[in-house]
């Protein structure tokens, strides 16, 4: 229902195919703006994906901002760390494991023990940096847990070279859950990120394949493997798998 001011001689609502608004202090009509056309399955991907970035981001943005060493500009701070994470987005699928386009792999972490308890509703965490700065105040690290929605579960700044807990959270089925770690060093005022390191975790007996996430798989029994959304077939009793096909 729209409402008219005959004094100020405008419209406020709609009426039929037009709706009255006052935009830069000037009353006009428009065109009323009717139901959008339902989002496609490639556009409902995208928005999902970018929310588990957005969980991811908002989270290291909150713990860790100070040693990122980017700047802030006129942006909030996740959405910083969420486009400089950006790459990790990839044919609008959520993929963790591409954050190594932009922190560069390495080998100072070592995750000793990563359990996700799924009946006791438990994580358990134990993972060993080799930064020989980090006492020194000149190193930190970012070690933070994850499920495959982008939900948070532990993001901590690591205060010493040993980094070990076990702590109740509420879990929930979205395999894989993920363990990341990442480093950095300050030298000369500037702060570089390095040793970025993945693992995830799944249930028992799951078939995972992660870089080829749009593949379906399941059983009929015990003894049968079913998939499709991808190329398929056997050579000489190796599955090959080609995630450019389907």
């Amino acid at each position: 229902m729209a409402t008219m001011n005959l004094l100020q001689g405008n419209v406020r609502g709609s009426i039929g195919t037009q709706t009255g608004v006052r935009a830069k202090g000037k009353n006009i009509m428009k065109a009323k703006i009717w139901s959008k056309t339902p989002p496609n399955q490639t556009q409902t991907n995208c928005v999902r994906s970018f929310e588990c970035l957005n969980r991811v981001a908002s989270a290291i943005a909150k713990k860790y901002w100070y040693w990122l060493g980017w700047h802030q500009g006129n942006m909030h701070k996740h959405n910083v760390v969420a486009s400089k994470f950006s790459a990790c987005i990839q044919n609008h699928d959520f993929t963790p494991s591409l954050i190594s386009e932009v922190i560069p792999l390495g080998a100072a972490f070592t995750v000793r023990d990563f359990r996700v308890d799924m009946v006791a509703h438990k994580i358990v965490v134990d993972v060993r940096a080799d930064l020989p700065l980090l006492n020194a105040g000149k190193q930190s690290a970012c070690v933070m847990v994850f499920d495959g929605l982008g939900y948070v579960h532990l993001c901590e700044q690591m205060k010493s070279p040993l980094f070990s807990t076990e702590f109740q959270s509420d879990l929930a089925p979205n395999f894989p859950y993920y363990i990341m770690a990442f480093s950095s060093t300050k030298e000369n005022g500037k702060i570089t990120l390095q040793n970025f390191h993945l693992q995830m975790t799944l249930p028992e007996n799951v078939f995972y394949t992660e870089n080829y996430p749009r593949i379906n798989w399941w059983t009929v029994n015990p003894n049968y493997l079913y998939g499709e959304g991808a190329g398929l077939s056997t050579e000489e009793n190796v599955l090959v798998v080609d995630g450019t096909i389907g």
